[in-house]
């Protein structure tokens, strides 16, 4: 038992030793921090919000939207019927992709006639929005609309006729309020208006 008793305190002595020995020279010292930390650099700040510096205007739609350098429209080559969801590969819809070549982050726009429905009742009827949570409201182009909380999401209504914007798979909520701030809405410019 003594043995085990000196062994032991020879281990922690040698330990000891080791340690006091690599900390005798002098202090590594640590860099004076010159500034207040910032929740993000300007440049992560840029990368997460690009600045909106291009504009798109449908032909079909008669929607206008800033989005960001590098990003590729494709515009619409059909009316968007009542009842179908606006995606990336549907005709129905402006996308603006943003230029990966994989699975890609994009903006749609497209536009329909309210058909003599309320807006409430023509945001009812768009099975997708259902899934952004309770309606927000939200002013697009001093219009009355209505924004998803759950998701970059928003619908809008100018005359007879109601608007979509939607932002996929970029989740910054403050990002898309700058795009919809941008969105110019013309109903008489739509393809399919009322004279």
């Amino acid at each position: 038992m003594r043995s085990t008793i000196l062994f032991t305190l020879a281990v922690i002595a040698l330990v000891t030793g080791a340690c006091a020995a690599a900390t005798t020279g002098s202090p590594t010292p640590i860099p004076a921090q010159t500034s207040a930390p910032t929740a993000a650099s300007p440049s992560a700040a840029a990368a997460a919000s690009p600045a909106l510096t291009e504009t798109f205007t449908s032909i079909m739609h008669g929607i206008s939207v800033s989005y960001p350098a590098g990003w590729v429209p494709r515009a619409a080559t059909e009316l968007w019927p009542e009842g179908e969801i606006v995606l990336q590969a549907t005709p129905f819809g402006d996308v603006i992709e943003d230029g990966s070549t994989s699975d890609t982050a994009f903006l749609a726009l497209a536009s329909q006639p309210l058909a003599g429905r309320s807006f409430d009742q023509w945001v009812a009827g768009y099975p997708a929005f259902k899934e952004c949570g309770p309606a927000e409201p939200v002013e697009i182009d001093g219009a009355h609309g209505v924004l998803g909380p759950n998701c970059p999401m928003a619908l809008a209504a100018v005359q007879d006729r109601g608007y979509l914007i939607w932002l996929y798979r970029i989740d910054d909520p403050d990002w898309f309020r700058e795009i919809l701030a941008t969105a110019q809405l013309d109903p008489g410019a739509a393809l399919d208006a009322a004279p």
